[in-house]
C-alpha cells in the first residue's frame, strides 16, 4: 500500500496504484468519484439500490480490468464502465417484462412437441 492520504493522490497516482492493485486507490476511486457514478447511474435505471449495485459491480471491473487496461482518465473509464453496467441492466429488465425469462421454457415444450411428432411421424 502506498502511503499517500487520500486527498494527495493524483491520476497519475491513481493510475499506478490501480495497476499495482493497491486498495486504497480504489477506495479513494469510490470516495472521489462515487456520487458523481451513483448519479449517473441513477439517471438511467431509476433505482437507487440498482444504482448502488451497479456502481459497485463497475469499481469491480476497475478493479479487475487494470491491469492490463492502463486508462489515461479513471472518472472517464470508469463512468463507462458504470454506464455499460447500467444499460445492461435495463436490457435484462426489458427482456423480462417482456417474456424473456419465459422464453427457455417454452423452447423446452416446443422441443417436447417436435420429438412427439417425429415419434409419430417415423
Amino acid at each position: 500500500m502506498t502511503d499517500y492520504p487520500r486527498d494527495q493522490w493524483n491520476e497519475d497516482n491513481l493510475r499506478e496504484g490501480l495497476y499495482r492493485h493497491d486498495e486504497t486507490a480504489l477506495e479513494v476511486v469510490s470516495h472521489r468519484y462515487g456520487r458523481l457514478l451513483y448519479s449517473l447511474a441513477f439517471r438511467i435505471l431509476g433505482s437507487p439500490s440498482d444504482a448502488e449495485e451497479c456502481v459497485n459491480d463497475a469499481l469491480l471491473d476497475l478493479w479487475n480490468s487494470v491491469p492490463p487496461d492502463r486508462p489515461k482518465r479513471i472518472l472517464a473509464y470508469v463512468s463507462v464502465l458504470v454506464r455499460r453496467r447500467a444499460v445492461d441492466r435495463v436490457r435484462y429488465k426489458t427482456a423480462s417484462r417482456r417474456g424473456g425469462e419465459k422464453y427457455e421454457s417454452s423452447m423446452e415444450e416446443l422441443a417436447e412437441y417436435i420429438r412427439l411428432y417425429a415419434v409419430h411421424v417415423g
